[in-house]
């Protein structure tokens, strides 16, 4: 790497060098059965250089193609963005804990047992069900040099454990998931099997839905279907370009007072946790909204130089791709609604655990359509039943400013959020019942 620097120094002002390798093994059991072991490697390198105030990029998988990393560098930086940023100096990251050494050293075999007994436990509380088991340990190590001093790794485990249930009931197939993924090692199975046997339990009554405006709850692994907007809101780039709704907004109230939206890369154990981003810049926690407040936008180098701002830490990367803004950990504050009184205060409504697919939404804008995968009609402070066919839609900023209020919990999900469930006064429901 050093010899790669020094080389491409001759020619250009400044350079950088990006260095992932990663290790992933994925165990797949699928219909009941174990599938498959598999065993990724990936090993990469990208180059950054600025020649003549231009950026230029080239990537390689072959550290042994020295000289043609740098001509395709230097080639494309002839066509290349004008450079509105510095490489940054070196300097430590933040303390964060991203490794577990139990996930370095768990075994193939004991991911194995774990699918294995993981079905056991669903079949012994519901035959009918048939399993999907996935289960995933990664390891990766991330290094960055540049031409100003900056010389600087680390490494970082990922477990990830889903169990995938399957069922045709009332003639219509269902599917169910409980999971985690996180940088330590999490092996809930008795956890995970209760909480699908008991969606299960509680689909097995189909009820009606009307067509109309009424109160929704979204639990918290709903959320990222609505939180998405808030990313690609606060995205440095489509700010950038114009295309953000929130351009221009800042210091606006646009949410309920009650929510409080950041951006946080130093949580320990977080999926997309880093001492310092694929730029060497050290993580931190941004503000998005405060009490509804929106506060700022999450920048790489280059966003951020050409907005006049402040970089943020949130430069994101593959070894093949130029940085672009990307978020870490999107976390929402907690309320002080238990989800049983958020049930019991509901008339008439539904609570959504699932979403299928995306609909017609478009999220840039906030709006969204999502088809419920899973949910229930509450009825007297009572759920009746699961919902079939049905729709909910609106838009991300007017329903965040149209809550009742928010879960007094919040939970990880999918590695990357952390949120309490939701509940809205009301939003567009649609049935086909």
């Amino acid at each position: 790497m050093e010899s790669i620097l020094e080389k491409v120094l001759k020619r250009v002002d400044s350079a950088e060098l990006y260095y992932v390798e990663s290790e992933v093994t994925p165990i797949e059991f699928k219909f009941d059965k174990l599938h498959s072991i598999d065993q990724k490697y990936v090993k990469g390198v990208g180059l950054r250089v600025i020649k003549d105030g231009k950026i230029g990029f080239s990537s390689t998988t072959d550290l042994s193609k020295t000289d043609e990393l740098i001509e395709n560098a230097l080639l494309s930086a002839k066509f290349g963005q004008e450079a509105k940023f510095e490489f940054p100096k070196g300097k430590e990251g933040v303390s964060v804990n991203i490794v577990s050494k139990e996930i370095k050293h768990f075994p193939v075999e004991n991911g194995v047992d774990t699918g294995k007994e993981a079905i056991e436990l669903v079949k012994a509380g519901n035959s009918e069900i048939q399993c999907d088991v996935r289960i995933s340990k990664g390891i990766s190590r991330v290094r960055i040099l540049n031409s100003n001093g900056l010389n600087t790794a680390y490494e970082k485990t990922v477990f990830s454990y889903y169990i995938i249930g399957f069922i045709i009931l009332d003639g219509s197939f269902l599917w169910l998931s409980e999971g985690k993924r996180s940088c330590k090692l999490l092996l809930n199975t008795k956890e995970f099997v209760n909480k699908v046997l008991q969606k299960v339990e509680l689909a097995k009554n189909v009820a009606k839905v009307p067509t109309r405006k009424m109160n929704v709850i979204f639990m918290p692994e709903a959320m990222p279907n609505l939180l998405y907007a808030v990313q690609l809101g606060t995205n440095g780039k489509q700010v950038q370009k114009g295309a953000s709704p929130l351009t221009g907004r800042i210091g606006q109230k646009l949410l309920d007072e009650r929510i409080s939206i950041w951006d946080d890369g130093t949580i320990d154990y977080g999926v997309g946790s880093a001492p310092f981003d694929d730029e060497g810049m050290r993580t931190q926690k941004t503000p998005l909204f405060e009490a509804g407040v929106l506060k700022g936008f999450l920048f790489d180098l280059q966003t951020a130089g050409m907005m006049n701002a402040k970089p943020t830490g949130n430069g994101s990367r593959s070894y093949d791709s130029l940085p672009s803004p990307g978020n870490t950990n999107l976390v929402v504050n907690h309320g002080e609604l238990s989800l049983d009184n958020m049930i019991k205060s509901v008339k008439e409504g539904i609570i959504v655990y699932d979403v299928i697919g995306g609909g017609q939404s478009n999220l840039l804008a906030g709006d969204f359509s999502l088809n419920v995968g899973l949910g229930y009609k509450i009825e007297n402070g009572e759920l009746v039943g699961r919902v079939k066919d049905t729709m909910v839609a609106g838009n991300v900023y007017d329903a965040f400013k149209n809550i009742i209020g928010l879960g007094d919990k919040v939970e990880e999900i999918e590695g990357t959020f952390r949120t309490p469930a939701f509940h809205f006064k009301e939003l567009n429901v649609t049935s086909k019942q």
